[in-house]
């Protein structure tokens, strides 16, 4: 059997391969003429594209009988894989979904008449109505497979979380899926009974985190949260494998408790696409008995979830502008309105503040000297335009920073909230933090 396998693939249209006519306007031949034999086997970039749209339009429609047709002789238990993301898929509110090979898929001829076999990545392109602003997309590799030349194209096996791809919930075992209005919550079938509990939960982060955002209109009104129901599945969850980084979503922010307190953890990703959170099952910050105060933590995700909407030619979620951001939402509350002060200290004490505006690259690789002070300094900045310009000043500064990086817009964004030039404004801001501390 003859194998190629190739990680690309594009868009195309056209139907299997048909077996080579008998050319010929002659008299009929005699009985003991040999019929003319078929071309070798060949699996088309047509063919390719022909069956993936098959499977978008069986899942627009329900159709479980058409969705499984290609799949027919690869054993139970792919079979048994492919209904269960089916029914999987069939819960999300997706506004678009579909099956696409994108990249640039050749032709491919046996040597012969036999089986043939093909290997080629696919991304299920997809939005979730009211969450993501453009498509996201999670890599598979599906192995094709035409057993003669005039056999039709199979799918004999799908690999999405080991072996080649960003796996998402729907790629695991039966998932629940519960809405509310500013949630996707998608949870394991087990834990069903638990969901909306969950849901309620994170609809009161969600609903929070986008109530306080005055700056420019958002994209999205609603966020996604993965509840994981395991270590491994929350490590696992749309981190893609090397191979495919390219195919995922823009960012997944992890909350999770860790032994020095709370870790939140966000995975940025080149290019627009959506943001995604996910949760541990067993996370303090989803138990209902804890007030919105104590799980100010795990609202860092959600608020870099939410910027993540903003995102362009350049995702920038982790820029110190979303970081400072972060932090300023959380001073806001009750316990937290002085801990600005312990920041201010922090950084007027360290030997790396040099009054300037912080720097991404060194927040994120400098030492960790340079880096803390850094961090420190983006929530000052942000913190100071919102107590001295207001939240809707400084929430349109950081959408412009998230937005694009670069000095010019920097400098763009400063002058537009404060009406100051950089050195003016770095003068101003650097002498109350010292005060502050």
């Amino acid at each position: 059997m003859a194998l190629v396998t190739v990680l690309a693939g594009c868009d195309g249209g056209g139907g299997d391969a048909k077996p080579a006519a008998a050319a010929s306007s002659s008299p009929a031949a005699p009985d003991s003429a040999e019929p003319t034999p078929a071309g070798p086997t060949r699996i088309s970039r047509a063919d390719v594209a022909d069956l993936l749209a098959g499977q978008t339009r069986a899942l627009q429609a329900g159709d479980e009988t058409a969705f499984l047709a290609p799949y027919e002789g690869s054993g139970p238990e792919a079979v048994g894989e492919r209904l269960r993301v089916f029914a999987n898929l069939r819960l999300v509110p997706f506004s678009a979904a579909e099956f696409i090979a994108d990249e640039a898929f050749e032709d491919q001829t046996a040597q012969d008449t036999g089986p043939l076999e093909a290997e080629v990545r696919v991304d299920f392109r997809h939005q979730v109505a009211g969450v993501d602003a453009v498509p996201a997309r999670t890599a598979h590799l599906y192995r094709f497979v035409r057993s003669s030349a005039e056999a039709p194209l199979r799918v004999a096996a799908v690999a999405g979380v080991a072996g080649s791809g960003s796996a998402a919930p729907w790629d695991h075992g039966e998932m629940a899926v519960v809405e509310r209005p500013h949630v996707v919550l998608l949870a394991a079938k087990a834990d069903r009974a638990k969901a909306a509990g969950w849901a309620d939960t994170a609809e009161g982060l969600a609903a929070s985190t986008l109530a306080a955002w005055k700056g420019p209109a958002l994209p999205v009104t609603r966020l996604l949260v993965y509840a994981a129901p395991s270590q491994d599945l929350f490590i696992q969850a749309y981190e893609p494998h090397p191979r495919e980084a390219k195919a995922t979503v823009t960012m997944s922010c992890r909350s999770v408790p860790a032994a020095d307190g709370w870790s939140e953890v966000c995975a940025l990703r080149s290019g627009p696409g959506a943001a995604r959170i996910v949760i541990r099952t067993d996370s303090p910050a989803f138990d209902p008995q804890r007030d919105e105060e104590n799980r100010w933590h795990v609202g860092g995700t959600f608020n870099a979830a939410m910027l993540a909407a903003l995102c362009q030619e350049t995702c920038n979620n982790r820029s110190w502008a979303q970081s400072g951001y972060n932090s300023s939402r959380n001073w806001g509350y009750t316990s937290a309105k002085s801990s600005f002060r312990n920041a201010a200290y922090a950084v007027t004490h360290s030997t790396a503040f040099d009054g300037k505006l912080p720097d991404t690259d060194v927040m994120w690789n400098g030492s960790a000297t340079a880096s803390d002070a850094h961090r420190y300094a983006a929530s000052l900045v942000v913190h100071y335009i919102v107590l001295e310009f207001g939240s809707e000043k400084a929430h349109q500064f950081v959408a412009a920073v998230v937005r694009g990086p670069d000095d010019s817009v920097v400098d763009a964004a400063l002058k537009a909230a404060t009406g100051l030039d950089r050195g003016a404004f770095e003068k101003q801001w650097a002498a109350w933090v010292r005060a502050s501390a």
